[in-house]
Formats: structure tokens, C-alpha cells, sequence
């Protein structure tokens, strides 16, 4: 029996290969049936985005949803490591999601894009910018205070146009 693999949205190999791969056939596409399943595959595959946006901090479990911000302030206790670990996938799956510029209108990913920087992305960084300073000592949060400023800035701005 044939392996079945499923494409995962995280990883930046497997997107990147679903890319390629799209981007040819999108390219081969002459008659109206080849495009109609095109068009259909990249249905199928913003499905799959949007599930793994939904997802990221609620698992298809019984148990509740996973926090994305942490109860300690200290960066160096567990809850915080691991919340920053999600964070960090969340923005591994931004990564990957934007790539799909070249292929999928992009005004439909910048709108799957700002929902997913809302939801699995602000938060932490909201709550990593209200630390003070003290609280950072040991820990090299200037990738982190980076990050921050300009997600908060590429959000402001984002709301800005939008009114």
C-alpha cells in the first residue's frame, strides 16, 4: 500500500516543495479542466492554512485550549518558554503562509495573514512588551523586542487602512 502524506503547513520544506510544485502546475495549465483543478487544489490548500491557523492553540482534542500567553512574567519560568516556543511556530507558519504570495492572490493571504498575527501572534507579543526590564535580565529578549515592534507596527498599520 501507498504512503499517504499529508502536507504540513508548518514546515518550511514540505511548503515549499507543495510551492514549486503548484506554481508548475499553475504554469502547465492550458485547458479549462487542468485549471479547474488547479483551482480546486488551491482551495483545498487554503483550507488546510486556515485549519492550521485554527488549530495552533486549539487542538482537535478533548482538552482545552492551549494558552498562548503566559500567568508568570518571568521568562524564564516554564509557562513562559513554552509560550514562547508556540509564538515562534506561529511565526515559522507566517513565514511559510507569505511564500504563498507567488502563487494565491494576495490580498487573501494578507487577510489569512492579519487573522493569524491576531490570534496566535499579538497576544504574546503584548504581554512580552509590558515586562519590565528587570524581569528580562539573563535572558537575550532582543530578538523577541524586535519581532514585537514590528508586528505591532505592521498591525497599526494594517488597521489603519482598513479605516
Amino acid at each position: 500500500p501507498r504512503e499517504l502524506h499529508v502536507w504540513n503547513p508548518f514546515s518550511q520544506e514540505a511548503s515549499e516543495n507543495l510551492i514549486k510544485i503548484v506554481a508548475e502546475s499553475c504554469r502547465l495549465c492550458a485547458d479549462a479542466d487542468t485549471s479547474k483543478n488547479v483551482e480546486e487544489l488551491i482551495k483545498k490548500i487554503l483550507d488546510r492554512i486556515n485549519e492550521g491557523i485554527s488549530s495552533h492553540l486549539r487542538p482537535q482534542t478533548a482538552f482545552p485550549p492551549i494558552p498562548c500567553v503566559p500567568k508568570t512574567t518571568d521568562p524564564r519560568k516554564d509557562d513562559w518558554k513554552f509560550c514562547s516556543r508556540l509564538w515562534w511556530k506561529a511565526i515559522k507558519f507566517l513565514v511559510n503562509l507569505l511564500k504563498w504570495t507567488q502563487i494565491i492572490d494576495e490580498g487573501r493571504i494578507k487577510e489569512i495573514a492579519f487573522r493569524h498575527i491576531e490570534s496566535n501572534i499579538l497576544p504574546f507579543l503584548e504581554c512580552s512588551l509590558k515586562l519590565p526590564s528587570t524581569s528580562t535580565r539573563g535572558v537575550d529578549s532582543s530578538q523577541l523586542q524586535a519581532v514585537s515592534i514590528w508586528f505591532l507596527s505592521l498591525h497599526n498599520a494594517s488597521v489603519g487602512m482598513a479605516k
